[in-house]
């Protein structure tokens, strides 16, 4: 089992776990899109695997602009 995450930066981000990357990747991706996001816009940032735990760390500029990692 893995998990994915993608990332639309400043608009929005899904994560999903599953067997296949590919698949998985999809569906976070539709999960990042009805966020706000266009789906093209949500892009791959990780695919962790196995998945035992992850994280999501959040670093923000002080102008406002975001990112996970």
């Amino acid at each position: 089992m893995g998990i994915a995450f993608p990332q639309a930066p400043e608009q929005s981000s899904g994560g999903c776990t599953g067997q296949n990357t590919d698949k998985t990747l999809g569906r976070a991706r539709t999960k990042c899109a009805g966020g706000g996001a266009m789906e093209q816009d949500c892009l791959r940032v990780k695919w962790c695997y196995p998945t035992g735990c992850s994280a999501d760390l959040v670093v923000q500029h002080q102008e406002g602009p975001h990112w996970h990692l």
